[in-house]
């Protein structure tokens, strides 16, 4: 006779036993039976719905979410993941987004990767020095590359090799050619578009060149000569 609480938890249910028989309850569960499934597609990872896990490939997870009365949801996630190729091959000044299948915005990383207008073909030729990157729409998803140096626009004639490199274009004035390493004695003549000479100049022993185009803005010609090696380089002065 009496009452006798059965329930771990903080509420009571209490049954009154009437008569000569008791009635006892046997509780099996007291939150029953939470499952389910879901099939989210991502585009390059996914984060659990219980936020504890990041997955970046497709296959089938287990995931629980904790419930407010200690009665957890257990989830069975079918994870698609989507990924998209954003690797670029860069034969500078020509650079090539190396997947297929998508469409392309090629971005000038030195000004905030600003879209470059009219430029969403796979390959991009850029007219300048500078970092750029492109953004690819693949799969469904979009991502961006890293960004790649352009260092040669403007050689016109090279026997130095794939080292040599100038910068800025368009200049102020000063202008720095990096050879990639150094020679004992290299001249350098700056003519305008007429062929006028405006400067000539020598450096012993040195891989960087600096030197100022003076003169009024506009399109020269920088030669570059070491014995029989010569490089002749089209420079815009703003």
């Amino acid at each position: 006779r009496g009452t006798c609480d059965f329930d771990p938890g903080t509420a009571s249910f209490n049954l009154t036993s009437a008569g000569s028989s008791d009635v006892f309850i046997h509780k099996i569960s007291q939150c029953g039976n939470a499952t389910g499934s879901i099939s989210p597609i991502a585009c390059n990872s996914y984060i659990s719905p219980s936020s504890k896990y990041t997955w970046t490939a497709s296959g089938t997870y287990m995931d629980t979410i904790p419930g407010s009365t200690s009665c957890d949801s257990v989830i069975t996630v079918n994870l698609t993941i989507r990924t998209v190729d954003t690797s670029v091959t860069n034969t500078s000044p020509t650079l090539m987004a190396n997947g297929s299948g998508a469409t392309y915005q090629w971005l000038d990383c030195g000004k905030g990767f600003a879209v470059i207008s009219g430029a969403t073909n796979q390959n991009y030729t850029a007219t300048a020095n500078g970092n750029y990157a492109v953004a690819v729409t693949q799969n469904g998803c979009t991502d961006t590359s890293t960004c790649e140096l352009v260092a040669n626009v403007g050689i016109l004639e090279n026997s130095f090799g794939n080292g040599l490199t100038f910068y800025p274009n368009p200049t102020s004035g000063k202008l720095s050619i990096d050879l990639g390493t150094s020679y004992s004695n290299v001249f350098i003549i700056v003519r305008n578009v007429l062929g006028q000479e405006v400067i000539s100049k020598s450096f012993k022993g040195l891989s960087l060149l600096q030197f100022n185009i003076p003169g009024e803005a506009g399109v020269y010609l920088v030669e570059v000569k070491f014995d029989n090696q010569s490089s002749l380089l089209k420079v815009m002065k703003k």
